[in-house]
């Protein structure tokens, strides 16, 4: 008798211990979805964009608080959703200015702006225009492979800071952008998605 007790206790223990566990383990699962969606994500650079700042298989950790407390600064690289993925571009352009561009060179009320990141750049000119309030200019690094945009602030996620490099075979970059895409498509359900700029006007 006192045998079946003891084998029971032992039962209800183990199956105790194993609740705490599982109840220990939803609650980190818990912790780790909201830090994503409020606080931090890691996200890898996959495109050329960026180049030479950031490189293709580069992991960047994505803040997202910081914009709570001040908007996007001008030279912030920030993380940016575009309705269908989530894109890596540089502030160019703030709300209320005057925006255009000649020959590759950006400039901002009516004068160039320095860009000593930019070593790839292309020949656009854009016709100057002054940017409604929230709405941002952001381009990758690498003028030759990227588009100059308009987003308006509720598309900027969080601004980026260089994690560490690693190169990653084209299948792990493949399966890590369609989980990416998955989680961010979660977590900004019910956007519309945001219109890019035109190519020959602000």
């Amino acid at each position: 008798m006192k045998e079946a007790k003891d084998q029971s206790k032992a039962v209800l223990e183990s199956e105790s211990k194993h609740r705490r566990t599982l109840q220990r383990l939803l609650l980190l699962l818990a912790l780790a979805v909201l830090i994503r969606r409020w606080v931090w994500m890691p996200t890898l650079i996959l495109g050329d964009s960026m180049l030479p700042t950031m490189h293709p298989g580069e992991i960047v950790g994505v803040n997202k608080l910081i914009y709570l407390l001040r908007p996007p600064h001008r030279g912030d690289v920030v993380a940016v959703w575009s309705g269908r993925e989530l894109m890596i571009k540089r502030v160019l352009g703030l709300p209320g200015e005057d925006v255009a561009t000649r020959d590759g060179m950006v400039y901002v009320e009516g004068r160039p702006l320095a860009e000593p990141y930019v070593q790839f750049r292309d020949h656009s000119n854009i016709a100057p225009g002054r940017l409604g309030a929230d709405r941002f200019v952001l381009a990758g690094d690498n003028r030759r492979e990227t588009l100059i945009e308009i987003a308006d602030r509720q598309r900027i996620v969080g601004r980026l800071r260089p994690r560490r490099r690693v190169r990653y075979p084209m299948g792990i970059c493949f399966l890590t952008r369609f989980i990416q895409a998955a989680w961010v498509a979660v977590a900004e359900r019910g956007h519309a998605p945001e219109k890019d700029a035109s190519n020959d006007r602000f």
